[in-house]
């Protein structure tokens, strides 16, 4: 279930989206982008399916955004 919930966001680019309207800058992007990927996968199974069933992913994913980049 993990993983098909992070090949969904892969697929429909919700991280790099959310990069983008954050103002990330461009020299920073991929390394960010792999980064957080990483941080998703190492995450926790039952968690990341919770905040997944919950709408709550991509307000997670901010919060890391913000903590790795800013």
């Amino acid at each position: 279930m993990k993983n098909r919930i992070i090949k969904e966001l892969a697929t429909n680019k919700v991280v790099e989206e959310l990069c983008c309207n954050m103002g990330v800058e461009q020299a920073y992007l991929d390394d960010l982008i792999q980064e957080i990927y990483l941080i998703l996968l190492e995450y926790h199974e039952d968690k990341l399916i919770k905040m997944y069933e919950r709408k709550q992913l991509k307000f997670f994913i901010v919060r890391i955004i913000m903590n790795q980049y800013f």
